[in-house]
């Protein structure tokens, strides 16, 4: 399994969404304790339906993808697993082209670690 925020990116979608959020649309951005009061989940999942994330142009870790793009041609079997909003995960999945699986955050369930969020 692969983490993503700060491990595969040297970013953290959730806050690269909530900037791009107060640069493109800062009215809505008055919603953001709203979205928060409702859990981390459901934030991070109302700012990937409000901007659009640039999948291509993260700042990605290279010598951890030229890594994983090694593992992936020997056979491995490689999940990204992260706590960044599904939707996101998933474009993300499909622009790297080397994962098998994704495991995400939903709306509704934020799928972090007890030291992330």
């Amino acid at each position: 399994m692969i983490d993503f925020d700060g491990s595969l990116i040297y970013t953290d979608t959730l806050h690269e969404s909530a900037l791009k959020l107060l640069g493109t649309k800062p009215i809505d951005a008055l919603f953001l304790p709203l979205w928060l009061s409702q859990g981390k989940a459901a934030l991070k999942n109302k700012l990937a339906e409000k901007v659009e994330l640039d999948v291509e142009t993260l700042p990605y870790n290279l010598d951890l993808l030229s890594w994983l793009k090694e593992q992936k041609s020997a056979g491995r079997q490689l999940i990204l697993c992260t706590a960044t909003d599904i939707s996101i995960a998933n474009k993300i999945s499909e622009h790297l082209g080397i994962f098998d699986d994704v495991m995400a955050s939903d709306g509704i369930t934020n799928l972090a670690g007890l030291s992330r969020g």
